[in-house]
């Protein structure tokens, strides 16, 4: 551009001359005059000088711009050489029929000849609305290519996950390619070294509110169980309310104790950038530690800046099993795969009619999406229920939705009737302990599988308990 500028003004300074000759009347207009004559001339030859200049810089190694300048973003002959050379490297060093995922997709995918993910490309609506909202890793959770290459400055645009936990337990580097001319360098190659993290089921489908307008409309997990060390993926749907600015939307999954949790991990939301009532998933992805607290998690999601807390849907880190079964004991079959043990007669001797005692049930879990509530029931010879505890299952005193039981999982739950509660104390003689789980959402039991011990309003007899009167108060 430079030699072009001195031609012109070479031009300029002769037109001068043209439209001016002849009227020249001091030694500095006839300076200028000749100045003007053969300015052409003189811009020429300059311009050749600076052109062959310039020329010689850049064949001699020069440099790009501070890679911080925006200037070094806008030169592409900067990165041929180096997407070339990684492109060629994937060709050469990975399966035929490897994934790859890239920033940019032209030089890259052309050499490296294999399917590849364009990161920052408009490759579907899913796609397109997650950059919309300023979400860049979106595409990269979705498709966990086998094998990754990113930039050293701006990796994904604004995002490097080059620097996230769950990225370097989920990948490692197997190449590195350096060019001093280019302004994102070094480029690492990253492999994928575990299986892809699971497509994610749902833990809550329900509505809930964050704040102003914004809702929470379903939750899911990768995995149902969460294991040490291993990453976990978590999305959570929103539904967009008004623009309230850049918000951090925090995600934790809680222990139902008191204390702990699996790693917070957060993402800014641009809420300017979704439209009104649009709905889309945020996900984000948390890595156990090694040991992490055992038993049931409920996932957190709220605003770091304010609003309602959302605790909803549960995973769970497997808990020890103590739990020996006696011998000759009979598990009678519910649907879904769960198991209640029956164990007949309760206790060695009778319960006072104005006591408060505890019914075991231990449940052998089979796999259901529900969280049901579990149910006992102690009554009467005609059947009738005469007290009664419900309430959501437990495993060794803490809560254990039945969404987290795994297949041959046992569940020691326990419920606690309380017969001194009753207006008028209860007849002495034999009462039926009958257990089940219903629905507490529309109040439908989980089936019973046909048998000698399933009650006739679909209920488990489990059991039988003597109760006396005369007990002392």
């Amino acid at each position: 551009m430079l030699p072009g500028v001195c031609v012109l003004i070479g031009l300029g300074m002769a037109m001068i001359f043209v439209r001016t000759k002849g009227h020249f009347k001091t030694k500095t207009q006839a300076l200028a005059a000749i100045a003007a004559r053969y300015g052409l001339f003189v811009a020429v030859l300059l311009s050749l000088f600076i052109g062959n200049a310039l020329t010689l810089n850049v064949l001699n190694g020069a440099q790009p711009p501070d890679p911080a300048r925006i200037e070094s973003k806008v030169l592409p002959e900067t990165k041929v050489d180096i997407y070339e050379r990684v492109g060629r490297w994937l060709n050469a060093n990975t399966p035929p029929t490897a994934t790859i995922g890239v920033t940019e997709l032209g030089v890259m995918s052309y050499y490296a000849g294999r399917k590849t993910v364009d990161f920052l490309g408009l490759s579907s609506p899913q796609h397109i609305a997650d950059i919309r909202h300023g979400d860049f890793l979106a595409a990269l959770l979705r498709e966990q290519p086998d094998y990754v290459a990113l930039s050293a400055v701006n990796a994904i645009y604004n995002v490097d996950p080059q620097k996230e936990d769950w990225f370097k337990t989920l990948y490692k580097p197997v190449m590195q390619f350096e060019d001093g001319r280019f302004w994102g360098s070094p480029m690492t190659v990253w492999q994928r070294t575990r299986n892809r993290l699971a497509t994610p089921i749902t833990l809550n489908k329900q509505t809930h509110e964050l704040s102003d307008g914004w809702h929470v409309l379903a939750i899911e997990s990768s995995a149902r169980e969460a294991k040490g060390g291993e990453p976990l993926r978590l999305r959570v749907q929103l539904r967009a309310g008004k623009p309230i600015g850049n918000r951090t939307l925090r995600v934790q999954a809680e222990w139902v104790g008191v204390g702990d949790g699996l790693p917070v991990v957060s993402r800014l939301i641009a809420t300017d950038r979704w439209r009104e009532g649009e709905v889309g998933w945020v996900d984000v992805v948390t890595v156990p530690r090694a040991k992490p607290t055992e038993g049931t998690y409920v996932i957190s999601v709220r605003w770091l800046e304010g609003g309602n807390d959302v605790r909803a849907g549960y995973i769970k880190v497997q808990p020890t099993q103590h739990i020996v079964i006696p011998p000759n004991t009979q598990f009678v079959p519910l649907s879904d795969g769960v198991e209640v043990l029956r164990f007949g007669s309760f206790g060695a001797s009778a319960i006072c009619n104005n006591a408060m005692f505890d019914v075991p049930v231990l449940w052998r879990g089979g796999q259901t999406s529900t969280d049901y509530v579990a149910f006992v029931h102690l009554r009467d010879a005609s059947n009738t229920t005469v007290v009664q505890s419900d309430a959501a299952p437990k495993n060794n005193g803490l809560q254990y939705p039945t969404s987290v039981w795994s297949a041959g999982e046992l569940v020691a739950d326990a419920h606690t009737l309380q017969l001194a509660a009753l207006s008028q104390p209860l007849a002495a003689g034999k009462y039926s302990l009958v257990v089940g789980l219903f629905n507490s959402q529309d109040n439908t039991r989980l089936a019973v599988v046909p048998s000698a011990f399933r009650s006739a309003d679909g209920g488990v007899v489990v059991g039988e308990v003597e109760i006396k009167d005369g007990c002392n108060s």
